[in-house]
């Protein structure tokens, strides 16, 4: 069965790590366009990064790359905001174990404020999941727990 993300926008932060890669080019292969962001100003990250937005372009995918330190929330709220800019929304945040609080609090507000979303956690469970359920309890989105690329893509389609 083909899942599509035709129209929709996922935001992703991280080190550009292959499980970034995994979820962000299932996301593109589905026809999401990205936001991709890196949680720090490290080259390794940068590279990593450019280069999953490299194999998305490949595929069709908009996407653009915000090199930060999503601890920084300033930074954060920019990467938001150019996100809304560039596309006039964002339907999903894939968040993972290191994924600073304030980048999934930020992402919340906007989506609450544009009718909602979906926060998809890749990772252990543990106190994290609970943490991202309490931010986004009574804001019209929504947390998924999944495991795996495919997984991504599914919890994503789902919003809708």
């Amino acid at each position: 069965m083909s899942v599509s993300l035709g129209g929709k926008v996922v935001a992703l932060i991280g080190r550009g790590s292959d499980s970034d890669r995994a979820a962000a080019i299932a996301c593109a292969e589905a026809g999401a366009d990205l936001a991709l962001a890196t949680l720090s100003t490290d080259q390794a990250a940068e590279f990593g990064m450019n280069s999953i937005a490299n194999e998305a372009w490949v595929l069709g995918s908009e996407q653009f790359v915000r090199i930060m330190d999503a601890t920084d929330p300033k930074a954060v709220a920019s990467f938001v905001e150019e996100t809304w800019a560039r596309y006039g929304g964002c339907n999903a945040v894939v968040v993972t174990t290191v994924t600073p609080r304030i980048v999934s609090e930020t992402f919340v507000r906007r989506m609450k404020a544009s009718g909602g979303g979906v926060l998809v956690y890749i990772g252990e469970a543990g106190g994290r999941a609970t943490e991202l359920e309490e931010i986004a309890s009574g804001n019209s989105v929504s947390v998924r727990r999944v495991s795996g690329e495919t997984e991504v893509v599914a919890a994503i389609a789902g919003l809708a």
